[in-house]
């Protein structure tokens, strides 16, 4: 049951918005929506390839104008994002 609902997850993550029920706040930065498709993929996404790919998806997720300092980042201040308003990935963010 749980290696098919994991391979679910994995599969919808491609085509459907939904990684960011998976970060415990309402805004988020770059490399942490990253790291929830490495961690559900079960790989390294090169940071600036991701980046590319989730900003060529209309409304996939928004800038909010607002920055903060993480660790994740190294300690350099990141823009934070939110979730946009698409129902669905086009195209889809394919696993690698």
């Amino acid at each position: 049951i749980i290696e098919d609902g994991l391979a679910r997850v994995r599969a919808k993550l491609e085509y459907a918005p939904v990684a960011h029920e998976f970060i415990d706040a309402d805004t988020f930065t770059m490399s942490e929506f990253r790291r929830v498709y490495e961690v559900v993929w079960g790989v390294d996404l090169l940071p600036s390839n991701f980046r590319r790919k989730v900003q060529s998806v209309p409304g996939l997720i928004e800038l909010t104008g607002e920055r903060r300092r993480t660790e994740a980042d190294g300690g350099r201040t990141s823009d934070l994002y939110k979730a946009g308003e698409t129902k669905d990935i086009f195209p889809p963010l394919r696993q690698p």
